[in-house]
């Protein structure tokens, strides 16, 4: 591997826990009809219940959370409001002013950001430049642009791209619930309105 990633994993190993930053994702297609959150015979919002107190009890920071008074259904509901076009629509101020609902009580907060499409098509891109060596032990690198090769072969030029978690000025929203540094949230929703099963 390059040694700069080396480095990096050395520095998050010794990282206090306290100072490092999670996400965690969840399950969320197709979107919008009820999906988010579930998992065929798991009981998801208990799951979060129990992580979070997990991680609060190994001494990761979680702000204001307070891992007994979490009701994991608010969570989840919480994150499928967000899901709402009309909110999507206004943007990431509009996801922040509307809050967690009755996850707020636990110390959770809503957290969301807007990206342009022409961010998310250079961050799919790695320099031309990389070797093998830069991404592991593979005897071969493919084109430094083959993700985005393949979502524009689906949805056309990314940069143009207007989708599921699109707002009205045209930014992807990404948003979820902040506690300290550890962020939830869904999946992104990427695909064509009226088509989500148009992936990779």
């Amino acid at each position: 591997p390059h040694p700069g990633r080396i480095r990096k994993w050395v520095e998050l190993r010794r990282k206090p826990v306290s100072e490092r930053r999670v996400a965690v994702l969840l399950y969320g297609f197709p979107p919008g009809v009820g999906a988010t959150g579930t998992a065929a015979l798991l009981n998801v919002p208990k799951s979060l219940e129990g992580l979070m107190a997990r991680l609060k009890g190994t001494g990761y920071h979680l702000g204001d959370l307070d891992p007994s008074a979490l009701d994991g259904e608010d969570l989840v509901a919480a994150l499928k409001s967000q899901e709402d076009q009309r909110l999507v629509s206004r943007g990431a101020a509009a996801v922040l002013a509307a809050g967690a609902g009755a996850a707020e009580s636990a110390g959770l907060r809503a957290a969301a950001a807007e990206v342009s499409p022409s961010w998310l098509k250079d961050a799919l891109t790695y320099p031309p430049s990389w070797g093998p060596t830069d991404w592991g032990p593979i005897p071969f690198l493919p084109e430094h642009d083959v993700l985005v090769g393949k979502m524009e072969k689906q949805w056309g030029d990314l940069r143009g791209y207007r989708g599921l978690m699109s707002t009205a000025s045209g930014n992807l929203l990404v948003s979820g619930l902040q506690a300290g540094n550890v962020f939830v949230g869904v999946q992104p929703l990427l695909g064509i309105e009226g088509d989500p099963m148009r992936l990779l």
